[in-house]
């Protein structure tokens, strides 16, 4: 098959759609949402995360500065570590209802 033939097959979203700074008003769009579409929901849409545990690892303390801070304003208990050793010691103290792991980390 002809790649001009696949292109007409395959629908892509603009950059300005991904991108806008423009606010969704009302509920998310259930046709979209059904559709396997990513759709934008407001923070008011979703369940709190105020106080509920995070762990954040990775091995570049710059990364985990930009994660503890994005984190806590959402009102989140942040703790970062900088190896999967750590994550999984700190993991026998301490249950987590997320863990982000940077999948890319030496080691």
């Amino acid at each position: 098959m002809s790649s001009k033939g696949l292109s007409n097959r395959i629908k892509l979203s603009s950059y300005d759609d991904m991108f806008s700074a423009e606010e969704n008003s009302g509920s998310v769009n259930e046709e979209a949402k059904a559709d396997g579409q990513i759709v934008e929901i407001p923070l008011s849409e979703l369940h709190s995360f105020e106080n509920h545990p995070f762990r954040v690892v990775d091995d570049d303390s710059m990364n985990l500065i930009v994660a503890r801070n994005l984190l806590k304003r959402i009102r989140v208990q942040v703790d970062t570590v900088q190896s999967g050793r750590e994550a999984l010691d700190l993991a026998k103290e301490k249950e987590y209802d997320m863990i982000l792991l940077d999948s890319m980390m030496p080691g």
